[in-house]
């Protein structure tokens, strides 16, 4: 091993709060992993550990309450770190920013209520892409560091640089270049694990763990016997990084490539999608808000379940969540009933998909059967609401709504929180929340829906949302075990708002 290289080794587990198991199962994994490290703690005092989601630690209190102070005693002695995922590790492209701060804000609360301490470590290790308001709402909540796998939008780059948000706001970041995995899963060799890393400094962040891994003790020896490496706390390692941060490369944007991440799962199960944004905006629209309604909200904003990707079984639990938040239902103003030309630019499209509850895959396409698609339209002040209904039977198809905007050469720009704003590429498929705009030098068009989670802008002007996207499976095999989800494939009846307004034009055409 090269003598000049420092080694990080930062033993963790991955926790899901339900995927391909339900929550029951999970947290026994979760006591059966943390009573090892307890153990372990108690004949090797150099091991160390990280703990990062509030759930299941406030589940451990509950459960299992003399373990719970076990771990208690190892934070308080500086042997396990607590970081930051949140309540429970959401999905940051499908929820609000308002709710990823109230997560980040849950856990600091727990974590000085409980241990005595702030956590430093923003631990996005497989949330889907990282949008670019993170490095603000990380520093907001007193978060320096962020740590994070799926998204990186310079590939080729190294694992350690600053990250300049979309605001100008900066965050000292590492990114998992090999995934959450690499010693332990991926590897079993800590040399080998080393060799693969590709680090910005001499110091070398190796995460030691994977999926409710349990610590193996022979693997936990060769840390021991390797003369340049050493267990360590994350936030160890970045207090030795920001002697070298003047040294690092700064990169700016937003972490969605297409680079170790998902497309498709933006628009799985919509109608779960459609229960968590109605929860969500009741919540938000409150002056106050009981923990508990935050604590449900934030439940099924969980990465796996937010964005589609659990199994069947889990989401009837999810969904009792959810509407334990009384949701209002909204007095529609009076709207004038709108028949113009305009109307000629919008049609819908129908394809055949391939995919699975992770990546979009539409193949042909298939002729729309008459009348199944009920499209109304309203004015309203200077904008013009859409309103889709359907009675979806098209098994494995995927639905979307197509604008033609006429225009060309546009700026295609989305509204990220507040006044921050960033600009984005043609011919891609981001997550709708909020609004985006697609304008050019003298007019251009606004658009913003609860219901849709997807958008995509061409370079032929045309706007595609998803509407519905039918799938069967968990995944191919990639992602995931091949595991049928039938209830995914959201046959039945939908309705969808959509808006739009002008930018430059007065009245509509």
């Amino acid at each position: 091993m090269d003598l000049e290289k420092r080694v990080f080794v930062i033993p963790h587990f991955h926790y899901d709060v339900a995927w391909i198991r339900k929550e029951k199962e999970y947290l026994k994994m979760v006591y059966k992993i943390l009573g090892k490290v307890v153990k372990i703690m108690e004949k090797d005092h150099e091991f160390r550990y990280v703990v990062d989601q509030a759930f299941y630690l406030q589940e451990l209190k509950t459960e299992k309450p003399k373990l719970f102070l076990q771990v208690a005693e190892e934070i308080s002695e500086g042997r396990i770190e607590v970081v930051n995922a949140g309540y429970a590790m959401p999905d940051l492209n499908l929820i609000s920013p308002s709710a990823i701060k109230k997560n980040y804000e849950i856990m600091n609360d727990f974590a000085e209520r409980e241990f005595n301490t702030k956590p430093k470590v923003a631990w996005m290790i497989d949330c889907f892409g990282h949008p670019g308001m993170m490095p603000k709402l990380a520093k907001e909540t007193g978060l320096r560091y962020y740590v994070f796998w799926r998204g990186m939008n310079l590939p080729e780059s190294t694992q350690e640089f600053v990250w300049f948000g979309a605001d100008g706001s900066s965050v000292l970041t590492h990114w998992m270049k090999h995934g959450y995995s690499l010693f332990g899963y991926n590897f079993k060799d800590l040399m080998r694990a080393v060799n693969v890393s590709d680090p910005s400094t001499n110091l070398v962040f190796i995460p030691f763990g994977a999926d409710f891994y349990i610590p193996d003790e022979k693997l936990i020896q060769q840390v021991h016997d390797a003369e340049s490496a050493r267990f360590a706390l994350p936030s160890e390692f970045f207090k030795e990084l920001e002697k070298h941060e003047n040294e690092l490369p700064k990169i700016e944007g937003e972490m969605l490539s297409d680079f170790c991440n998902f497309w498709g799962y933006y628009s799985s199960r919509i109608s779960f999608k459609q229960l968590y944004r109605r929860a969500e905006r009741e919540i938000l629209k409150k002056d106050e808000v009981r923990e508990e309604e935050w604590k449900n909200l934030l439940y099924a904003a969980f990465h796996d379940l937010i964005c589609g990707t659990g199994i069947d079984e889990v989401y009837p639990y999810a969904e009792k969540k959810l509407r334990k938040i009384k949701i209002e239902r909204k007095r529609e103003r009076k709207a004038r009933s709108y028949k113009g030309k305009f109307l000629r630019r919008i049609s819908f499209e129908l394809k055949a998909e391939e995919g699975d509850l992770y990546h979009t895959i539409p193949s042909m396409e298939t002729e729309l059967p008459p009348n199944s698609v009920k499209l109304e339209s309203f004015l309203k002040n200077s904008g013009l609401d859409l309103i889709v209904r359907i009675d979806f039977q098209h098994p494995r198809h995927i639905l979307r709504i197509v604008v033609n905007t006429g225009i060309r050469d546009g700026r295609l720009t989305h509204h990220l929180w507040k006044n921050v704003w960033t600009e984005r590429k043609l011919n891609t498929s981001y997550a709708l929340n909020d609004f985006f705009e697609y304008k050019d030098d003298n007019n251009g068009f606004r658009f913003h829906s609860d219901d849709c989670f997807d958008y995509e802008v061409r370079d032929t002007g045309k706007v595609y949302l998803t509407l519905v996207r039918s799938v069967q499976i968990l995944s191919h095999g990639d992602a995931g075990p091949r595991t049928m989800c039938p209830k995914a494939l959201e046959l039945g009846k939908h309705l969808f708002k959509i808006s739009m307004s002008t930018l430059g034009k007065k009245e509509w055409l």
